[in-house]
């Protein structure tokens, strides 16, 4: 269960959507599928698409200054689920 989401959140990205598509494309001998591989890697790198997904996630989000944040006594570092033992 941990490989699959490590795994899983490529296949949804448009990296790895294009992968699939190209690789669906290769097997499938279907020249469309290579030429909408190319299209969704370039409107998915475009600055107009990252502007749009960056704002439909931080909608409801208020940006305050750093400023206006109290002082803390901790810091806390989030890290992914790693396993050290043997």
């Amino acid at each position: 269960m941990f490989y699959l989401s490590k795994i899983l959140p490529f296949f949804i990205s448009p990296l790895g959507i294009t992968f699939l598509l190209l690789g669906a494309a290769f097997f499938l001998r279907r020249r469309s599928l290579v030429m909408i591989a190319a299209v969704l890697l370039y409107l998915s790198s475009l600055p107009l698409t990252g502007r749009l997904a960056l704002s439909a996630v931080e909608s409801g989000m208020e940006r305050l200054p750093a400023s206006t944040a109290s002082e803390a006594e901790a810091i806390v570092v989030l890290s992914g689920a790693r396993s050290i033992a043997p």
